[in-house]
């Protein structure tokens, strides 16, 4: 379980930094003709470090497509995959910009490729008034850009934006920013120390009591980052107790807006 990268990533965000990669929508349209059968290709995460989140974007894009109104057919995923890597050898999206467009079609079976770049996946803890009043927010945005392509020629681009805000108090903030400091100190402690150290569990204990004061379902969400981002299967049992306490539920932080951003697809 060696997903320390990932939860490195998301901290940086939540400090208001964010990986952005890719090119803005806005170029040329070099075709009218639509496509009648199109793979979507592996999602590229340029220097994103979340690829669990990467990898269920570009699937919940590729299940959204599957239902256009244009009325192209959708390549299965698990057949796009295995041609990659049998004619291709190709298994990152990384690897696809060397590769000709028109070529890959043939050797797909379809006449269109769908290309998913993702920009950022970022939270962020900013200041807010609320009538008036000092408070925050907290606030998750999802950027990418998605291309399909015939005949190696560019048919359709569109630029996805979704965030979703989550207001509360000042006090709330400050906690959260605490927090934050907090969660970079037990990391640095688990990667020197695998076997994880008293004072680590200590202060794991007090992040869970700051996060579940502070906001419990965004305690919730980072408490379940954490839980996969354990670089051993020890430490998930030391930890484990902790965790059931604090009523941590798995799946991915960005699941819900991953999924609304992703819809956009459908309207391309």
């Amino acid at each position: 379980m060696k997903k320390t990268l990932l939860l490195a990533g998301i901290l940086m965000t939540l400090v208001g930094c964010s990986a952005v990669t890719g090119k803005k929508a806005g170029h040329k349209i070099e075709t009218n003709v639509k496509p009648t059968s199109v793979a979507v290709l592996p999602a590229n995460r340029g220097t994103l470090n979340d690829l669990q989140g990467v990898n269920l974007f570009g699937k919940d894009v590729a299940d959204k497509f599957a239902h256009n109104k244009k009325g192209i057919k959708v390549q299965n995923s698990k057949t796009t995959l295995s041609s990659l890597k049998e004619k291709e050898g190709i298994t990152v999206a990384g690897q696809l910009s060397g590769v000709d467009k028109a070529q890959l079609e043939k050797e797909l079976s379809v006449d269109g490729l769908m290309y998913i770049q993702m920009e950022s996946m970022k939270v962020s803890l900013e200041p807010k008034l609320v009538n008036f009043k000092p408070a925050g927010a907290i606030v998750k945005s999802i950027n990418a850009n998605v291309e399909i392509f015939n005949d190696g020629k560019l048919y359709a681009e569109k630029s996805i934006e979704e965030k979703e805000e989550t207001v509360i108090t000042l006090e709330q903030l400050n906690n959260l920013k605490n927090t934050v400091v907090l969660v970079n100190e037990i990391v640095s402690e688990i990667t020197k120390n695998p076997k994880a150290s008293i004072g680590t569990m200590v202060a794991f204990g007090t992040l869970v009591a700051d996060l579940k004061k502070s906001n419990p379902d965004f305690a919730k969400d980072q408490l379940a980052v954490i839980y996969d981002a354990l670089p051993t299967e020890q430490l998930v049992s030391i930890f484990s107790d902790l965790f059931k306490k604090a009523g941590v539920i798995k799946g991915h932080p960005f699941e819900k807006l991953i999924n609304k951003a992703a819809a956009q697809v459908q309207t391309i």
